[in-house]
């Protein structure tokens, strides 16, 4: 029997059973199975709830600044994976989509970057060492853990303290590691309090003293933290744990700095003071917070929508608007894209965000559209041809077909678009392929994530044994790199690949016995071959062309359809060519006599 229901209730209801056994029987069904719902956290504009077992994460506040820290900081995954979602911010965005420890966190965050030198940036910010942090969080051994915590990338250890569970190790880090992202990793795993306590205090990092009072609970250390410490970001962090109502009061209007006073505006309940300051503070994020707070009248907010200079305060008082009218209108015309982009989320006239999708300039406003239109148009086109790579992004993450998926996640130019088809990919092989001939670090970092092959993930963890297929350390060498399938998309393994120079002038004879050729090399298991060439025996402008010899023909190698020739390389680096698939056998390839 449900516990929210008093005894005189249940006395009336089981009266009613006298009476009315059927009845009573559904009714004694249904109040068996009403939700059962838990307030597992509502404070700092989170709220997280249990309810028959699911977890629902919502982010309650408005506040751009404050949904911000939230995706940076908060130690539980879900909730920055919530708050990203709500961000606007393209730089933070950015920053999350490259540091972030967890991968859904930044993908979700991948998925709102629009700004194409920011999406640039985030995938040349991706390193061999972010890829090998990548593949030691999907390792449970202790011993290699350990031997990971000495490792000299803090990237690296912190993702060793993510997976360990040696408090010892953890209390060592927090208190002594040189790195503060290591520190304020352990900080969040160390089950010691007072050693908590000790680091909100002490510590010369505002980023651990921040992860330390997040943790706090005591009202006084707390009011300690608002009051002394020299970072507003500490000190904001600690508004939000604050019970203190005048102290909070004092704070949303009076504090010098915005972060401080948007934190207490989240805290506080007296709503005239909230509307005095979403009117009058003179910092966009901190009106912004305090509209948040409000829940009418809708007048309010239509003025608000049309008339605050700030983009952010439109943005948030737009939210509230149910005038279709006025939504396709600010939709359409607002100055500021991401003010058009959240009326359009309350616009319910599909023609029209069509419309929006072809028309608007902006890639902001278009992927809005893509994500409304996903459940009722099909975007293989706009995945495959818009261009801006964050709306083929979108689009790419509501594609289903295998076959496109996999050619966008080998083909498209953009490593994010590539990266959106690989998160859709279903085959192991293509994802270990991705995983070793990708040249985006971004790209293969996530492959990781999803290979199941626990070697070739430790390989790729422990820095004696690095993939090399990715670099070339010699210069004199030429390094090229691919995967042999069949037509059905098969691996072909143990087959002898040939590399076949090329005059563009003659053809070779299919009974062609004895052709020149560089040396062969056979494809392994797996299909995948290397060949190392010495740049020195190369002449310039030479075309060379990889082959198969079956029987007495030899059968070009395709990508994509198309006969795949090569020429040397000037720059240092390897030719990796993804997957080839063998030429039909009626198909004879051009050699020299």
């Amino acid at each position: 029997m449900n516990p929210r229901f008093s005894s005189d209730r249940k006395h009336r209801f089981l009266c009613l059973t006298f009476s009315l056994a059927m009845a009573a029987f559904t009714g004694l069904s249904t109040l068996a199975s009403a939700p059962r719902t838990l307030i597992l956290r509502d404070w700092g504009g989170v709220r997280i709830i249990e309810q028959n077992g699911q977890i629902q994460v919502e982010i309650t506040t408005e506040n751009q600044t404050r949904i911000a820290a939230i995706a940076v900081i908060d130690s539980d995954a879900r909730v920055r994976q919530a708050a990203v979602r709500k961000l606007s911010d393209q730089p933070v965005l950015a920053q999350i989509a490259q540091q972030d420890p967890d991968l859904n966190v930044r993908l979700a965050a991948l998925e709102r970057v629009t700004d194409e030198t920011l999406l640039e940036s985030i995938d040349k910010a991706v390193t061999e060492t972010d890829i090998r942090a990548s593949a030691t969080r999907r390792l449970t051994s202790a011993d290699d853990l350990m031997v990971l915590m000495s490792d000299p990338a803090a990237r690296v250890r912190t993702a060793a303290i993510e997976q360990s569970n040696q408090q010892a190790l953890i209390r060592m880090a927090a208190t002594s590691d040189p790195s503060p992202e290591v520190r304020a990793t352990a900080v969040r795993r160390l089950a010691d309090l007072n050693a908590v306590s000790e680091i909100a205090r002490k510590d010369s990092s505002a980023w651990v003293r921040r992860e330390a009072v997040e943790r706090l609970a005591d009202q006084s250390q707390l009011s300690n933290a608002v009051v002394k410490d020299p970072s507003p970001e500490v000190r904001a962090a600690a508004v939000l744990r604050l019970a203190n109502a005048d102290l909070l009061d004092r704070l949303a209007v009076a504090d010098p700095d915005a972060r401080v006073r948007a934190n207490a505006v989240i805290r506080i309940t007296n709503l005239s003071r909230a509307e005095q300051i979403a009117l009058q503070d003179r910092s966009p994020e901190v009106r912004a917070a305090s509209l948040g707070k409000l829940s009418g009248p809708l007048r309010f907010f239509e003025e608000r929508a049309q008339n605050d200079k700030a983009p952010e305060v439109r943005r948030v008082a737009v939210r509230r608007v149910t005038n279709q009218l006025l939504l396709a209108r600010i939709a359409q015309s607002d100055g500021d894209p991401e003010v058009r982009a959240e009326a359009l989320r309350g616009v319910q006239d599909l023609q029209l965000i069509e419309s929006v999708l072809e028309k608007d300039p902006d890639p902001i406003v278009r992927r809005q559209a893509v994500e409304l239109l996903g459940k009722f148009r099909n975007l293989d086109l706009v995945a495959l041809h818009d261009p801006s790579p964050a709306v083929r992004a979108a689009a790419t993450r509501r594609v289903h077909q295998q076959s496109l998926l996999q050619r966008m996640a080998r083909e498209d130019p953009d490593w994010s678009v590539r990266m959106a088809a690989l998160q859709r990919v279903n085959e192991q092989r293509v994802v270990e392929e991705i995983l070793r001939n990708d040249p985006s670090a971004s790209v293969r970092e996530a492959a990781t994530r999803m290979v199941a092959n626990e070697t070739l993930l430790r390989s790729v963890a422990r820095p004696a044994r690095l993939m090399s297929a990715h670099r070339n350390p010699n210069p004199d060498v030429w390094i090229i790199t691919g995967t042999l399938l069949r037509t059905d998309g098969s691996s072909f393994p143990k087959q002898k690949v040939a590399l076949l120079g090329v005059d563009q002038d003659t053809l070779m004879s299919p009974n062609c016995q004895v052709c020149p050729e560089l040396p062969t090399v056979e494809t392994g298991v797996d299909g995948s071959f290397r060949f190392e060439l010495q740049r020195d025996g190369l002449e310039p402008g030479r075309i060379f062309t990889l082959a198969v010899r079956l029987e007495d023909r030899y059968l070009p190698l395709l990508r994509n359809g198309h006969p795949l020739t090569l020429r040397p390389e000037t720059r240092r680096g390897t030719a990796s060519l993804g997957s080839l698939t063998v030429a039909p056998r009626d198909t004879v390839i051009a050699v020299p006599p």
